[in-house]
């Protein structure tokens, strides 16, 4: 027969098995006798590890094609790891900080293990399109003189921003218009 000690931590403390009622961090013992009347006494100890606690913080919303980081932003040891699903094949699924292409909305689940201990979370990136517009077609225009630009669109809300190495063009009358005038440098 077994025994297991302290008997008011377990639910049943008598057998060759035993279910804690709240596991807690110490030694656990047990005694078996035989039927020649024979005991003898072993011990397991127990370590109760903290939940795992996991943070992938707030929802994103990106633009389809857009490059996206889902962090882990609670503190884990180096022994924690990361298992991001679903697997986009791109990116290292394994890692604490997920990195994904935008291209449909999709929530995302990460497992953190520590030891036996898991946790998860989830993020959901929601897809928005890129504006659908496009510009007038390319031309020439001599010295002097003056040409309109177009950009069209059949979406509503759009904002026009025309740059020249990444600041807006001031050679145009308007760098924030759909159609702006440009006028070339008289030299």
């Amino acid at each position: 027969s077994y025994s297991w000690y302290p008997r008011s931590d377990f639910e049943n403390a008598d057998g060759p098995s035993a279910y804690l009622k709240t596991p807690t961090s110490r030694t656990y013992y047990v005694t078996a006798s035989n039927a020649f009347g024979c005991t003898t006494i072993d011990s397991v100890s127990v370590k109760v590890d903290d939940a795992l606690s996991v943070n992938v913080g707030q929802d994103a919303v990106a633009c389809i094609g857009e490059a996206v980081s889902l962090p882990v932003t609670s503190v884990h040891d180096s022994l924690s790891t990361f298992t991001w699903t679903p697997n986009n094949g791109v990116w290292n699924p394994v890692t604490r900080t997920y990195n994904i292409i935008a291209s449909t909305y999709t929530t995302y689940t990460v497992v953190v293990r520590r030891g036996s201990c898991l946790g998860t979370a989830q993020i959901s990136v929601t897809v928005k399109p890129q504006p659908d517009f496009s510009c007038s077609a390319d031309t020439t225009v001599c010295l002097g003189n003056s040409v309109n630009l177009r950009a069209t669109s059949s979406q509503s809300g759009i904002a026009y921003r025309w740059l020249i190495n990444g600041v807006p063009d001031t050679t145009l009358s308007d760098a924030t218009s759909s159609k702006p005038r440009f006028t070339s440098d008289r030299k």
